[in-house]
């Protein structure tokens, strides 16, 4: 925990997934809401069929999903949404005026309830 699920429509380009998932885990890891590092895990998703608005080709998305254990205020998970966005905007690839780029953070607890954790391999070898 946590999971961080970037979805991007496929006319964003370029983008440096890699790089992208790697400063939005540094990020979070900088926020203090992590116990370890190795805890975040992200993931990214290219969405080729996609419609933005009417559907005349001129819009894009990022869109960021967090999902962290419950138990964080209200204003943590808004200080930790402003700071992904951040990253979102230092890493977004600049469009021209034809195309509208929408980015967007959401963050959501999981029930730690029903969440089960398993990690097989030793911490020290991740």
């Amino acid at each position: 925990m946590p999971h961080l699920h970037l979805e991007y429509s496929a006319n964003v380009q370029p983008l440096d997934v890699k790089a992208t998932l790697t400063a939005l885990n540094t990020a979070l890891i900088g926020t203090g809401q992590v116990k370890q590092p190795y805890d975040v895990k992200s993931r990214a998703r290219c969405v080729d069929d996609f419609v933005v608005g009417e559907g005349n080709n001129n819009g894009a998305f990022l869109y960021l999903h967090v999902a962290l254990m419950s138990g964080r205020t209200d204003q943590m998970k808004r200080d930790i949404a402003e700071i992904l966005m951040q990253v979102l905007q230092q890493h977004a690839p600049m469009h021209s005026t034809e195309i509208a780029l929408q980015l967007a953070v959401e963050v959501r607890d999981m029930d730690s309830l029903n969440y089960q954790k398993l990690t097989v391999v030793a911490p020290k070898a991740l």
